[in-house]
């Protein structure tokens, strides 16, 4: 990179977009409006650009599917890294709200055990709509 000009255009394109590091949303929507200028940038700066966002592991999981090129599409890299992201977060909400669900059922089911409702709890683990009411009418 011998052009000091292109030097100054990596960099601002680096900083740009650490700047978006935490929120995913605004990273994407600023990726698709600089796809361009994010493709023409040279393989070192592709690699300094994800080694300032802390996602060395990933690079080096992407640059051995490229296998070792240092060219890759940067904005590919980047819908991969979100991509990655939110399937972590939906495991993460799917196991917080299984755990959640379980918790309240169990209060729910030692709450009308407690009142001697066996009826209760069969019909509570059978039918969602009754299930809904108890844990309103419970406050659980």
């Amino acid at each position: 990179m011998d052009d000091p000009s292109i030097f100054r255009t990596h960099l601002q394109q680096i900083f740009s977009m650490l700047k978006y590091k935490s929120d995913k949303a605004a990273l994407y929507r600023y990726a698709q409006e600089n796809r361009t200028e994010l493709r023409d940038m040279d393989g070192t700066a592709k690699l300094a650009l994800l080694s300032m966002m802390g996602e060395q592991k990933r690079l080096q999981k992407m640059m051995e599917e490229a296998g070792g090129e240092e060219e890759f599409d940067m904005c590919k890299a980047i819908d991969d890294l979100i991509a990655d992201g939110e399937s972590r977060g939906f495991e993460r909400g799917d196991k917080s709200g299984f755990e959640r669900g379980e918790r309240q059922l169990s209060s729910l089911i030692s709450r009308l055990l407690a009142e001697n409702r066996p009826d209760l709890i069969a019909l509570a683990v059978s039918d969602p709509d009754v299930r809904a009411r108890l844990y309103k009418s419970y406050n659980l």
